[in-house]
């Protein structure tokens, strides 16, 4: 006799994360909800994850295994702008879901954090480098990250990652913004002194399927390969979508004047991640870039 897969709920699920995942879980047959708010969709359930009454009634009705919560404000400079928006659904939308959690007798979560919980002044960094976030958005997730490991120590897993891209319906993350600015003739100021390790979402969602399903429990690093500053990864996607690259213009961050600090030398270290993953392999951005050609209008 077949097995039914235990249930799962995504909240989120009309961003770029949480749909990869809502996706890869109907593939597999599995029963799951995925919830929206700002962007609503047909096919998920509205959430607003800040209404305690609403999160409780939904994890009653859908009782999942596991909660997938990728539902973020993640604007770094709005949230600058905006700290008290920022935290109602950053840090108390994830108190009342872990509340909630913690009280049920069973159902674990995987949350997503950022290497914005470090200075970036001596990254990559490992699952043990001590924090020190420069931005109210680093200082949220930092907040989030201290909320699940005191109220679900043993039924959480921490998923930190960054730069993270591929096809989305709302079009936000950096490269198929990049791509859309470049292909209508635009120019495109990038700064050249902020680096990072950039992560394809689908490659990011099979490795957090995989880990959640061999029962991976705490903080792990899960982010591409590769270490790079966001000019040369802009100049990486020119490349992979045939665009011309002279529209790309490297500038430093403190010329973009941007309300948030950024940690300049960021990025992760997966070490962990290889040394657990047994089926998924993080892919290097000119594999990962030329999938994400591939796959283009196939849906997002």
């Amino acid at each position: 006799m077949t097995s039914v897969p235990p249930p799962s709920l995504v909240i989120g699920a009309s961003g770029l994360v949480g749909r990869e995942i809502l996706r890869r879980l109907q593939g597999a047959g599995s029963s799951v909800v995925g919830t929206c708010w700002s962007h609503p969709a047909s096919d998920l359930a509205r959430l607003d994850l800040t209404d305690h009454g609403a999160v409780r009634e939904l994890l009653e009705r859908v009782a999942p295994e596991t909660v997938f919560c990728p539902a973020a404000q993640p604007n770094v400079d709005f949230v600058e702008r905006n700290p008290r928006v920022g935290w109602e659904v950053n840090v108390a939308g994830l108190r009342c879901l872990c509340e909630i959690l913690s009280g049920r007798s069973r159902g674990r979560l995987v949350y997503f954090s950022s290497d914005y919980v470090f200075d970036g002044r001596s990254g990559p960094y490992g699952e043990d480098a001590a924090i020190c976030p420069i931005s109210e958005y680093g200082r949220q997730k930092v907040a989030g990250e201290r909320l699940i490991q005191e109220l679900l120590p043993s039924r959480s897993m921490i998923v930190r990652t960054t730069v993270v891209y591929g096809w989305e319906k709302n079009r936000k993350n950096f490269a198929v913004r990049l791509i859309d600015e470049l292909r209508a003739g635009k120019r495109v100021r990038v700064p050249v002194d902020q680096t990072g390790t950039p992560t394809f979402c689908p490659n990011l969602a099979d490795a957090v399927l995989e880990l959640a399903s061999l029962g991976f429990t705490g903080l792990i690093n899960v982010v591409g390969p590769d270490l790079m500053d966001r000019f040369t990864f802009a100049k990486a996607v020119a490349s992979a979508f045939a665009l011309d690259p002279s529209g790309i213009e490297g500038v430093t961050t403190s010329q973009l004047g941007q309300p948030a600090a950024r940690p300049l030398r960021g990025g992760l270290k997966i070490e962990l991640a290889r040394s657990i993953l047994q089926e998924t392999h993080m892919l290097p951005v000119r594999e990962a870039l030329g999938r994400m050609r591939e796959s283009e209008g196939q849906g997002a």
